[in-house]
Formats: C-alpha cells, structure tokens, sequence
C-alpha cells in the first residue's frame, strides 16, 4: 500500500497537470468600466504564466510580462464619450436625456 502511494505520488509530481495557455482577449467596448472589469482578469492570466494578447481602445498601465496591448484607435467613440461626459457634469436634466441629446447630435 505505501509503495502504491509513493508510486502515485511521484506520478503527479513528475507530469504537470496544466500548462499555461495562448489568451486573446477582444475587448470592444470602449468605455472604462468594461477595461477596469477585464484588465484585472488579463493581468492574473498573464501573472500565472499564460500569454495574453488584448485588443483594446484603452491603453493600460505597467502591464506585466506575458500580456501584449494591441490598442486601436476609435476617435467616434472618444468624441462622443467627452460630449457625453461634459453634459453630464454641465446639465442637471438627467441620464437618459442627457444620452439621447448626445445621440442626437446635441452639444453639451
């Protein structure tokens, strides 16, 4: 019986169960709250060994070793984002029509 267990025991310590993994991540939401939720994920897959690539419009910060940006760039969205933006600070008219004035072509 203890000679079976040594014999397992070295099986499972010689053969790695796992291998790290090839990870693309496309990401094509631009706004902020979408990265913040996934770049923790992609900087975890990257820290335990995986190699991720994550096509992106945000750029992230210190990124670690084994994760590869390919940042693209959406100038419609960014215009958008900073009028929408600007009248949310500037209005007191609410979400919803602050969104559909934007939409629509308002100014903030």
């Amino acid at each position: 019986m203890p000679l079976l267990f040594l014999l397992l025991l070295f099986l499972l310590l010689a053969f790695p169960l796992s291998d790290a993994g090839n990870v693309l991540m496309y990401l094509p939401v631009c706004t902020r709250s979408h990265h913040n939720a996934w770049v923790p994920v992609a900087h975890g897959l990257a820290l335990h060994g995986h190699k991720v690539t994550m096509v992106t419009t945000i750029p992230t910060t210190d990124p670690p070793d084994g994760l590869t940006e390919i940042l693209i760039a959406s100038e419609q969205f960014s215009g958008f984002l900073a009028s929408y933006s600007s009248s949310m600070v500037s209005d007191s008219i609410g979400v919803l029509a602050s969104l559909q004035r934007v939409v629509q072509g308002g100014e903030a």
